[in-house]
């Protein structure tokens, strides 16, 4: 039996953010279950929150192309330290944060080229996960945080941009 659906609310893919929350909106709707929306970016830092000691900075940074990255920071206690934004990287773009922060997801590569700053910490291969999705999800059940199925849209950050293709088939 299946009591309620839990969907990625983005940021995201545009074209997998519109499939993944249409399919996930039918199911809700014909089984007559909850829709539970979980925040990307919360998902990432879900994979690595009590993982360190001390003071520090938990940055999640996913890939939006060219130099530019979705993110989201908190610090060791969970308080967000930066909502979730898109945001345009240079070799600085951390230098208002003294703790050690630690930068992770698919767009940290990107940031790790040109970076200068020494308070900064690379984690490799953490992605968004079923489990950690799984945990939020949960608990937002428990606490009957749902989303109305007729009116939820995604978080997609940034408007979708259409592009002339490189490779014309005629």
């Amino acid at each position: 039996m299946l009591d309620a659906v839990a969907i990625s609310s983005g940021p995201g893919s545009y074209t997998g953010l519109r499939i993944g929350i249409s399919t996930a909106k039918g199911f809700a709707f014909t089984l007559g279950i909850p829709l539970i929306a979980v925040p990307t970016m919360e998902v990432l830092l879900e994979a690595v929150r009590g993982k360190f000691k001390g003071a520090h900075n938990l940055c999640a940074m996913m890939d939006a192309r060219r130099m530019e990255v979705y993110t989201m920071m908190e610090d060791e206690n969970g308080k967000v330290l930066w909502d979730t934004q898109a945001k345009i990287l240079d070799s600085n773009a951390f230098a208002s944060f003294a703790a050690p922060t630690h930068l992770f997801g698919n767009g940290m590569p990107k940031f790790r080229e040109i970076n200068q700053q020494e308070n900064l910490i690379f984690i490799e291969g953490i992605v968004p996960d079923a489990v950690n999705m799984g945990r939020i999800a949960l608990e937002k059940y428990l606490e009957e945080k749902f989303e109305d199925v007729a009116y939820f849209e995604p978080n997609y950050l940034k408007e979708w941009q259409t592009t002339i293709p490189k490779n014309k088939l005629v």
